[in-house]
């Protein structure tokens, strides 16, 4: 038998699930990149109440969709509100992944031309790990971009050009 909580907790999921965009199959990829188990034959039988969901199980589904833990339980009409929040932090995180991984392969590429002799303006990595260059050869890209919001910059510089558009929020000049 289906309680009313069992009945929230899979409403919630499903609609977290739906608002991202997601089938089944890609959030338990999803839970897999984060190293949690689940199949989708188990994620079909949970949303059909055919199968109790286990606290742990709970817990990482609400971590992959970035649902907060205890708004999983809420009545499904106030949960609407969460979706949101819910998705928004999805977004972000999917967008962090993205550039992470995108830096990543910048820097491998940079290494592979240094490696053969090849050395432009465009292709630069600073060895002094004091420069802008020289951090991001050693340290993440998304962690620089933070730190330079965080430190009220709001800007990029590669020489003296500004990478944001003028009229961008972020770029703390007062012209957006």
């Amino acid at each position: 038998m289906v309680d009313d909580l069992q009945r929230a907790v899979v409403a919630n999921i499903k609609a977290a699930r739906e608002a991202r965009g997601w089938s089944q199959r890609q959030l338990v990829e999803a839970m897999h990149r984060r190293g949690f188990a689940m199949t989708q034959t188990t994620m079909t039988r949970v949303e059909s109440f055919k199968r109790d969901l286990k606290l742990n199980e709970i817990a990482d589904i609400c971590r992959t969709l970035h649902i907060d833990p205890e708004d999983i339980a809420l009545n499904p009409d106030d949960f609407k509100g969460e979706l949101e929040v819910s998705t928004r932090r999805g977004a972000y995180a999917d967008a962090a992944d993205a550039l992470e991984s995108a830096c990543k392969e910048y820097e491998t590429a940079c290494r592979a031309l240094y490696s053969i002799g090849v050395q432009d303006d465009e292709v630069y990595i600073d060895p002094d790990p004091f420069t802008f260059w020289g951090r991001l050869a050693r340290t993440s890209c998304v962690g620089i971009a933070k730190q330079t919001y965080e430190d009220g910059a709001g800007k990029w510089r590669r020489g003296n050009a500004d990478a944001l558009a003028p009229d961008d929020p972020m770029s703390g000049d007062g012209r957006s």
